[in-house]
């Protein structure tokens, strides 16, 4: 018997993807690549995802939120477009996510997205539609890595 949507908890939709986007967030802070941050450790993250506090579903959505954010300031930029890439992808996989668990409770998901938003210091905004708003982010981070590919030749 296949499990139906309703019958999954949040905290269980996308937990593989949710690992292996904590992988590449952890590679990215190895390979210190900044130019695109979100002013979090893939630890962090790990951490609050394993402590309740954020479902693999949210961890997307604070991460693009993040990212929306992020203003470099130090004095060295380094990036690698196939980082870039990864990145673009486990966000993309991570809007499907969102999605899926928004189903089966959105609520949740929007209140968990909210305390740690402003916690972080940003603003949270009732009105947005997150699982667009990571898409738009993977979108534009695929979009950055070509445009640095194609000013590199």
């Amino acid at each position: 018997m296949s499990e139906t949507v309703e019958s999954q908890n949040i905290s269980e939709v996308g937990r593989d993807s949710f690992v292996r986007f904590v992988g590449i967030l952890k590679d990215r802070e190895g390979q210190k690549y900044n130019a695109v941050g979100w002013e979090g450790t893939g630890s962090e993250l790990q951490s609050q995802v394993e402590g309740g506090a954020l479902c693999p579903a949210s961890s997307f959505a604070v991460v693009a939120e993040g990212i929306f954010r992020y203003k470099w300031q130090g004095p060295q930029m380094k990036e690698d477009t196939d980082s870039l890439r990864d990145l673009s992808k486990a966000l993309l996989a991570g809007s499907e996510i969102y999605g899926q668990a928004a189903q089966i409770d959105v609520a949740a998901i929007k209140a968990q997205i909210k305390k740690y938003v402003e916690s972080h210091g940003g603003r949270y905004d009732g009105q947005t539609d997150w699982q667009e708003f990571i898409k738009t982010r993977a979108v534009r981070l695929k979009s950055k890595a070509d445009a640095i590919d194609a000013a590199d030749m």
